[in-house]
């Protein structure tokens, strides 16, 4: 199936304010599922902090961060997930994964300059009061994403990074999907969804009309494509089992999500 970019031509909502260099590329990553590019680590890997032991990675002039999560299918977590978002047009950076003779990892695109973890941009208070305003589309959006894809690692100082460097000013990207998806589902159907898991700094208001628009897009994204998005993952990161249940419990989570957020 050829890609398409249901953001572009179906759905209102695109906040990934992203560098224009990762804006562009972000079709080409989506389409890609396994890397083909030779990377090179950069600096030590877990110096970055998280328990995956990540590492910075170079392929030329691009920049990414490469995370082994212990488990292959973790890192078909962050790409399911990643591509979900990019096609919904959320805040979550364009992702491959990558198989390096050593580990089978995932390999995330640095979404802008200057990035900084939340929980390292919390120590300057003016910078978060100038952000929050400009977090509340991205965090109410966010609500439903995570709710939807059960990611119970949101609220995490480290799994939101923010720049203040971009030409709009502001830039937020929502990260790490490792526990989300078949961490807490295995190969079982998955429990209803029953509380919202966000948002994300816990102090923005929810605004309803952008949680709306999320709840909408989900709802609106063929099936075909959630199906074309976790089919096409390897067996050597998701074993079919894993890969058929994800599939079933993301498609009737989807159903759920407008009446467990209260809509």
């Amino acid at each position: 199936m050829p890609f398409v970019n249901f953001a572009l031509y179906n759905f209102p909502m695109d906040i990934r304010w992203f560098s224009d260099e990762v804006r562009a590329c972000s079709a080409e990553w989506r389409a890609t599922l396994v890397t083909p590019d030779a990377w090179q680590q950069v600096g030590q890997a877990g110096a970055a902090g998280g328990e995956a032991e990540g590492f910075f990675v170079q392929c030329g002039s691009v920049d990414g961060y490469a995370k082994d999560s212990g488990n292959a299918f973790r890192a078909a977590h962050e790409k399911i997930a990643s591509d979900l978002a990019s096609d919904l047009g959320l805040p979550v950076p364009p992702l491959v994964l990558w198989n390096d003779g050593t580990a089978r990892r995932a390999v995330s695109r640095i979404p802008f300059n200057g990035a900084f973890k939340w929980e390292q941009a919390c120590q300057a208070p003016s910078s978060v009061a100038r952000m929050m305003p400009e977090l509340t589309q991205a965090a109410s959006a966010m609500v439903a994403f995570d709710s939807w894809v059960g990611n119970v690692d949101r609220i995490n100082g480290g799994n939101m990074i923010v720049s203040l460097a971009l030409p709009r000013g502001f830039g937020c990207a929502y990260i790490d999907y490792a526990f989300s998806l078949s961490h807490d589902w295995g190969c079982a159907p998955a429990n209803p969804i029953s509380q919202r898991i966000g948002p994300y700094p816990e102090n923005v208001a929810v605004d309803g009309t952008f949680l709306g628009e999320t709840v909408d897009a989900i709802e609106k994204l063929p099936s075909t494509t959630i199906e074309e998005i976790v089919r096409r993952i390897p067996d050597a990161f998701m074993e079919e089992q894993r890969r058929e249940s994800t599939l079933a419990n993301l498609v009737s989570r989807r159903g759920q999500l407008r009446s467990s957020l209260g809509l």
